[in-house]
């Protein structure tokens, strides 16, 4: 399985932390996606994880900004 860790900006409550991890739930149908809102960061796990840049496309169509992709 992988794992990744993204810095997220622009998260500022729940319910935006909400939308992000539906909106990068759907980018891939075996992706678990687990926000933390008050570090600003979000641990993707799956057996195949979406490319940086559809993320960062995906979270800029929504008002968000990728910072940051660490492998964990």
């Amino acid at each position: 399985m992988s794992e990744s860790l993204l810095s997220v900006g622009g998260m500022r409550c729940a319910h935006c932390a909400g939308q992000v991890k539906r909106l990068l739930e759907g980018l891939g149908h075996d992706l678990s996606v687990d926000v933390d809102l008050d570090a600003a960061r979000v641990r993707l796990r799956g057996g195949a994880l979406p490319s940086p840049e559809a993320v960062a496309r995906a979270l800029d169509a929504a008002g968000f900004l990728l910072l940051g992709s660490d492998d964990a």
